[in-house]
């Protein structure tokens, strides 16, 4: 039976991931970044929002497989991303490692297609393009691939000293700046892609998640990792530093194909903004900007994923 993942068995979520992070998931850590008891309370804090306001952007479902006994054979965590909220993510599928192979995860993949189809415009997913038996699954229940993405990884500069932050031409805070970045959106984006992703201008602002992490920021003295890049006005350059967990990050960057002569600042802007952490950034790859930017900033290629996409009344 496959049901919304109860509160009680959460535990049973982490066991899972345990195991995937060996295998698919090592890039963001050894292990999932939350113990047992803060998942719980994560969870415990998603389902109170969602029962009480509907589905909100950012804040995830998870899917479960049950067993006849009432164990957790596999899981399925998917979360709407978009201001319309018409469009979801499928963030991760696991199943334990010695029931590999007998249509769990099919399972959970049809049974994520079935339930949130019904009201969403597209479900995307995104597989390393080696995991050969997790493409087939999306394309059994109707995801087709759309884009090809490189995972860069950075690790932490130890060498970097924390001090005073020099000032960086033309870098300031991410304010109402969704209209200028949907355009770096546009500009960087081919048409066939842009068709798929549907991306407004509002998908750029904060999420629900986002406003809270932001507040939770704001109140112990923290700062939000969200700028652009201008020069006499016009910006040429949109960085989101997500936290991930521990001193992981995911680096969400988009920039004006023109804009190589300002790769140098934007490199300084990640030094002095993600100092410590452990950096990953998914860049597709006909981002040639980006990836010359990556590669001058510290990062190293390791590993391409394919972006799959399933569309009602495919």
């Amino acid at each position: 039976m496959i049901r919304p993942l109860r509160i009680c068995d959460s535990d049973e979520f982490i066991d899972i991931l345990t195991d995937a992070f060996t295998r698919e998931l090592h890039h963001i850590g050894s292990q999932y970044g939350y113990n047992k008891k803060e998942f719980k309370l994560m969870y415990m804090g998603s389902r109170l929002l969602q029962c009480i306001y509907g589905d909100l952007r950012d804040v995830p479902h998870i899917a479960a497989y049950y067993d006849e006994q009432g164990s957790v054979l596999g899981i399925s965590k998917i979360v709407p991303v978009n201001a319309r909220k018409d469009q979801w993510f499928s963030e991760m599928t696991a199943v334990r490692e010695n029931l590999q192979q007998r249509g769990i995860g099919t399972a959970l993949k049809k049974y994520i297609v079935h339930t949130y189809g019904k009201t969403a415009r597209r479900l995307f997913a995104h597989v390393r393009e080696a995991n050969i038996p997790m493409i087939n699954v999306n394309q059994r229940v109707g995801y087709h691939p759309y884009i090809r993405k490189i995972l860069f990884t950075r690790d932490p500069d130890i060498e970097q000293k924390k001090g005073k932050k020099e000032n960086i031409e033309g870098l300031r805070p991410f304010k109402n700046d969704q209209q200028a970045v949907f355009n770096l959106y546009i500009k960087r984006t081919p048409p066939i892609v842009r068709k798929i992703e549907e991306m407004t201008p509002e998908d750029f602002t904060r999420g629900t998640v986002m406003k809270l992490q932001a507040l939770l920021r704001g109140l112990t003295g923290g700062e939000e990792k969200k700028y652009v890049l201008a020069d006499k006005g016009r910006v040429y350059a949109y960085i989101w530093i997500e936290p991930l967990w521990a001193h992981y990050e995911n680096l969400h960057i988009i920039m004006d194909p023109q804009a190589g002569e300002h790769i140098p600042l934007i490199v300084e802007a990640i030094a002095q903004l993600a100092p410590s952490s452990h950096l990953i950034s998914y860049v597709p790859d006909f981002c040639d900007a980006e990836r010359t930017f990556l590669s001058e900033a510290g990062f190293t290629e390791k590993d391409v994923y394919i972006g799959m996409a399933w569309t009602a009344h495919d």
